[in-house]
């Protein structure tokens, strides 16, 4: 690894394209955070995803020196955050409520510069649109690629059939502001 290599505490196949995408060269350090904060009541989905992406940073850069980026991606529809789907009909439900609605991405780069002594937050946000589809539409989609590791139950790299529009970027929404 060389000296200025990014280190990135997260095994999220979006997020190591996203960087190879933009020619950024980057090392996989292990997530060590143990499980993630719940919401805290009334909390916005920036400030838990600031939270989430602090407490990953923090639990990961010991004995790390350099430039390390710690990212949370947050979905929420009218304030409520929806996380990631822990069985396929989870994921079902929470395209459900996503279902002809609109509903906030919000993304948030933490990112270690100089042995925590200079932090640097990167937080975007992008309003996306889903189409109304039916039932089976939602169920094909859930069955043809796997949203249990995705904020919300989708991935919008996978051109989902009820996307509609982003306003916004593409790259927050699939999971690095």
């Amino acid at each position: 690894m060389a000296e200025s290599e990014l280190l990135i505490c997260s095994q999220s196949p979006r997020r190591h394209e996203i960087l190879k995408t933009f020619g950024i060269p980057f090392s996989v350090i292990p997530n060590k955070l143990k499980s993630e904060p719940s919401p805290r009541k009334n909390e916005h989905p920036i400030d838990y995803a600031s939270r989430v992406a602090s407490a990953k940073l923090l639990a990961s850069s010991q004995n790390r020196v350099g430039p390390i980026l710690a990212v949370d991606t947050v979905v929420s529809i009218d304030g409520y955050i929806l996380g990631k789907p822990s069985t396929k009909e989870a994921a079902f439900k929470m395209l459900q409520q996503l279902n002809g609605n609109k509903h906030m991405v919000t993304s948030c780069a933490v990112l270690n510069t100089q042995n925590k002594a200079s932090i640097q937050f990167c937080i975007d946000y992008a309003t996306v649109y889903f189409s109304d589809v039916s039932e089976s539409i939602l169920r094909n989609y859930i069955n043809q690629y796997n949203p249990l590791d995705k904020a919300g139950g989708y991935g919008i790299q996978d051109q989902p059939p009820f996307f509609k529009n982003i306003d916004g970027d593409f790259y927050t929404v699939m999971g690095l502001p």
